[in-house]
């Protein structure tokens, strides 16, 4: 169990890293926002297992990533700015933006748009 933890969370940072998402943005990604700061600082040197509650956005957040990558694989800046540049089929948002305004519901939109353009190519 510790050992597949770990390579989440390692999968996880990869994916911040390559989104360039701060704490902030890190913690919203994962649902966390609504848990109380001080909650937050007590566990942040422990190694906490992710809440049941967020442990779906991180295999949804994980999919996604892998998604982006293998639809642009020769070239990860292009994978990676696109999460972070603006795009008419969102609306003018950068995907990332549209995770952060709508939540799960924007991960699942981003990968159901994602999966029917794979379907494309």
């Amino acid at each position: 169990m510790h050992d597949e933890h770990l390579r989440l969370t390692q999968a996880l940072m990869h994916l911040f890293d390559r989104w360039e998402a701060n704490h902030d943005i890190q913690v919203r990604l994962l649902g966390l926002d609504q848990v109380a700061p001080r909650m937050m600082r007590r566990h942040e040197m422990a190694d906490l297992p992710y809440p049941a509650e967020c442990m779906g956005r991180v295999q949804k957040l994980l999919r996604l990533g892998r998604t982006v990558e293998t639809m642009l694989p020769h070239n990860p800046d292009v994978a990676q700015g696109w999460m972070l540049q603006p795009n008419r089929m969102f609306g003018g948002m950068a995907p990332l933006q549209l995770i952060l305004k709508r939540g799960e519901a924007g991960i699942d939109a981003l990968q159901n748009h994602l999966d029917g353009a794979s379907a494309w190519n």
